[in-house]
């Protein structure tokens, strides 16, 4: 537990390190400059010992780092264990980039990522790579990194032809079965719904491709419903290819996974539910490509189109349920297929629910403890009521005869138990209950008034009872004694034995 604690609350003093995965570095992003590697090395993870660098023993949470603790640990409670990844059964064994300048280091990471031995979801055998300049393009992509990696093995550039200087041809799509297309937004560009649409009518004419991921860049100079329009466009055209498209802002250098990210549909953006990008929105170029080429294998990215944003705030609830996912352990792909179906929008649906199943218990609760009520107090009514009848007749053991009989039985049986285990009797419970059967009734009465509230001096009653029943043994032995005062032997008749025994 203090280990966990430490772990959040160091979090939230590193900031970048609270989001680093817990997988290596992939070896095609060494390239990199060294301020951003040393940034990427930075990582606090509480499994396996202490990574904090100082003693956590005895530390105590302030209010606001208790509450943190808290929400994590409920997250990580509803967020539960990996899910096997469901991918595209159509991926096939050949993908083509277009749109990344061989210039930009997205050149090099869009094919890393294609070609990563820790994606095991991306099996390509063919990887192509369009490009406006083949000289150059040859130039800036194959390094010693491509060489150490087996990307050479793989990999097949071609250059873009006159007529189609951003998009392949239809020739160069021939025996392609995925793709990964970039298209930059530049402000005041009303020409992107064109391109897009330009886009989707050649991956659907082409009739081996089968899947394709749009990354669109620079989408905070778009217009909120501009994207919405597209996505209609896009449902129309693509009706066998499945298709996924991410606007996102400016690209900037962060590392991969340095912090957390919020999906958001375009359709929400633009109805409102969720704001557009602000004009200073920017997103990690490395983050940014890791997501559109695992949306190749996800199965349930197809056919969304969606904005992703950045997240610097590490308490926020899009931080703390990535945080939760990488600390569980969530590979990469299903990390983004969760954010992506069932991410923080969904764990705000899950607490609306949880707070409405505890409004509906404490109202049915209410509810039956209004019904226990009103049953008892309708049950007191009539027990009362009938008391009432009892006392003003004066019979209320006349009246309620058959259950002070019952009493008697349980009394006198009760009675019969404890002289069998104290004395030695040859009696039946039946002969037992009829001997006692004056007593038995007696006693229960005495109680019953006792239950209903009637004063009664027991000692008094029970002395009176006692002398009652003295009396009338008295009076049963003297008629006895008067019965047999005047009987000689000569008027009893007895066997021959018996009266030999008497005279002897």
């Amino acid at each position: 537990m203090k280990l966990v604690n430490a772990f959040l609350i160091a979090a939230a003093v590193v900031g970048v390190g609270a989001f680093a995965p817990s997988y290596s570095r992939p070896a095609f992003l060494s390239s990199t400059s060294s301020s951003t590697a040393s940034s990427t090395a930075i990582f606090v993870g509480w499994v396996g010992g202490n990574s904090l660098g100082f003693d956590q023993s005895g530390m105590r949470l302030s209010e606001e780092e208790q509450k943190d603790f808290d929400k994590s640990k409920k997250i990580m409670e509803w967020i539960g264990v990996p899910d096997a990844l469901k991918q595209r059964s159509n991926m096939g064994d050949a993908v083509i980039v277009s749109g990344f300048d061989p210039t930009d280091s997205s050149g090099k990471l869009v094919l890393g990522f294609l070609n990563n031995e820790e994606s095991p979801q991306l099996t390509f055998k063919k990887i192509v790579a369009h490009v406006p300049d083949l000289k150059l393009a040859k130039k800036r992509l194959i390094s010693r990194d491509a060489r150490y990696t087996g990307l050479l093995d793989k990999l097949d550039i071609v250059e873009a032809d006159e007529s189609s200087p951003t998009l392949p041809t239809s020739a160069q799509l021939d025996g392609i079965s995925s793709w990964v297309a970039h298209i930059p937004a530049v402000e005041g560009d009303d020409d992107l719904a064109t391109r897009l649409g330009a886009l989707a009518s050649l991956a659907e004419d082409a009739e081996s491709v089968k899947n394709l991921s749009i990354l669109v860049s620079g989408s905070q100079s778009l217009e909120s419903g501009a994207l919405a329009e597209i996505e209609e466009s896009l449902k129309s055209k693509m009706t066998t290819v499945a298709y996924t498209l991410m606007a996102i802002g400016e690209w900037n250098d962060d590392p991969e996974a340095s912090c957390a990210y919020r999906f958001s549909n375009v359709t929400d953006v633009a109805d409102g539910t969720e704001t557009m990008l602000t004009a200073d929105a920017s997103f990690s170029r490395a983050e940014s490509l890791r997501m559109v080429t695992e949306f190749l294998a996800i199965d349930s990215a197809a056919g969304l189109s969606i904005v992703a944003r950045a997240e610097k705030n590490a308490t926020s609830l899009d931080g703390m349920v990535i945080r939760g996912l990488r600390d569980i352990g969530f590979p990469r792909p299903q990390e983004v297929a969760r954010m992506l179906n069932n991410g923080t929008q969904a764990y705000s649906q899950h607490l609306v629910n949880v707070e409405k199943k505890v409004e509906e218990n404490l109202l049915r609760a209410k509810e039956q403890k209004k019904e226990y009520e009103a049953t008892k107090e309708k049950a007191d009514e009539v027990k009362r009521k009938e008391l009432e009848a009892l006392l003003a007749n004066g019979k209320y053991y006349k009246i309620n005869k058959k259950q002070l009989e019952d009493r008697a039985k349980e009394w006198a049986k009760k009675e019969y138990t404890k002289k069998s285990l104290t004395t030695h009797t040859f009696a039946q419970l039946e002969d037992f209950t009829e001997s006692v059967w004056d007593r038995a009734m007696f006693e229960v009465e005495l109680h019953y008034r006792l239950e209903i509230g009637m004063e009664v001096d027991v000692d008094a009653e029970r002395l009176a009872f006692a002398e009652k029943k003295e009396k009338e043994k008295a009076e049963s032995v003297k008629k006895l004694k008067e019965l047999f005062e005047n009987v000689s032997l000569d008027d009893i008749k007895m066997p021959t034995s018996m009266m030999k025994n008497i005279e002897d």
